[in-house]
C-alpha cells in the first residue's frame, strides 16, 4: 500500500505523471537507506519508481516532493535539450589520474587494497554532490515557496543534511580524504547552505565562518545567485560553472536523457 502523503505532494506526483506520460509506482523496501528515492522511468519503462523505507515518517513528503521536482525540471525543457550528468569509465579515469599523488598518500593510511574501493566512493560522492546541489538549491527554494505546508518538514530534513555536511569540516575528514575533494565538498556545502539559509530564514553557515571555505564558498554562492538561469538549461550551465569553480571539471559528462544507463 502506498504511503500516505500530503495532498500537495500527491498533486506533484499527478503533475509529473501528466507531464512525462509515465505512471508512478511505489515499492516498499524493508531497509531502504533513506526515506524515499524517486527514479525516473528509463528506456522501455512505463513508470517512475518511488522506493521507500517501510519505517518512514512524515519526512517522506520532502523526499518525494524533491525527487518529483527534479524530474519535472528536466521534462519542462524541450525534449531535444534534456540531458543528464553521468559518471563513466572515462570520467573515473580522469579522477584517478588527477588524484594519483593524493591517493598514493592515502594508501599509506588505509592500505592499497582498501584504497581501491574508497577511491571510487570518494569520486562518486564528489560527482553526485557537484551535479545534484545546484538544481537542489532551486528545487528547495521552489518547494519552500510553493508548498508552505511542507516547510516544517523541509527545514527538519535539510537540518539533518546540514549536520552531515558539517562533519566534513572536522580534522579527521581533512586528514582522511583527498585534499581536492575535501576542499570542493566544503565550498559547495557552504554555497548550498548559504543560499538556502537566506531563503528559509535559518542559520546554517556559522560553523564555516572561521574556515578558509568561507571565501571560495561565498564567491560560489554569490555567483550562483547572480548567474542561475531558468529551468533545466540553467541547471546544466550552473553545474558546469560549479565544476570550474571547485576544480572538478571532467569528473562527469552530459548525455541525452534517453541514453542514460
Amino acid at each position: 500500500m502506498p504511503p500516505l502523503l500530503m495532498d500537495s505532494v500527491n498533486a506533484l506526483l499527478e503533475r509529473l505523471s501528466a507531464r512525462s506520460g509515465a505512471a508512478v509506482r511505489f515499492e516498499e523496501r524493508e531497509n531502504h537507506p533513506v526515506q524515499a528515492t524517486v527514479s525516473m522511468a528509463g528506456r522501455g519503462e512505463t513508470a517512475h519508481r518511488i522506493l521507500y523505507r517501510r519505517s518512514h515518517d512524515d519526512g517522506i513528503n520532502h523526499a518525494v516532493a524533491g525527487g518529483c521536482a527534479h524530474i519535472l525540471r528536466l521534462f519542462d525543457a524541450p525534449e531535444e535539450e534534456r540531458c543528464v550528468p553521468v559518471s563513466s569509465r572515462r570520467t573515473l579515469m580522469t579522477f584517478l589520474m588527477e588524484e594519483e599523488e593524493d591517493l598514493r598518500r592515502l594508501s599509506s593510511v588505509f592500505g592499497r587494497e582498501k584504497i581501491r574501493d574508497m577511491a571510487v566512493m570518494w569520486y562518486e560522492g564528489a560527482a553526485f554532490q557537484l551535479t545534484r546541489m545546484p538544481p537542489d538549491i532551486m528545487v528547495e527554494k521552489g518547494l519552500y515557496d510553493a508548498l508552505p505546508e511542507l516547510r516544517t518538514i523541509q527545514a527538519r530534513m535539510l537540518h539533518l543534511q546540514w549536520r552531515s555536511a558539517v562533519n566534513v569540516l572536522t580534522p579527521d575528514a581533512r586528514q582522511y580524504m583527498p585534499k581536492r575533494i575535501h576542499f570542493a565538498a566544503n565550498v559547495m556545502n557552504f554555497a548550498f547552505f548559504k543560499i538556502l539559509e537566506d531563503h528559509l530564514r535559518v542559520d546554517w553557515t556559522a560553523p564555516y565562518m572561521k574556515t578558509i571555505f568561507l571565501f571560495d564558498g561565498g564567491d560560489l554562492a554569490e555567483m550562483t545567485r547572480r548567474q542561475y538561469g531558468e529551468g533545466h538549461a540553467g541547471d546544466r550551465a550552473m553545474i558546469d560553472r560549479w565544476a570550474s569553480k571547485v576544480g572538478l571539471e571532467g569528473w562527469y559528462e552530459w548525455i541525452p536523457w534517453q541514453a542514460r544507463p
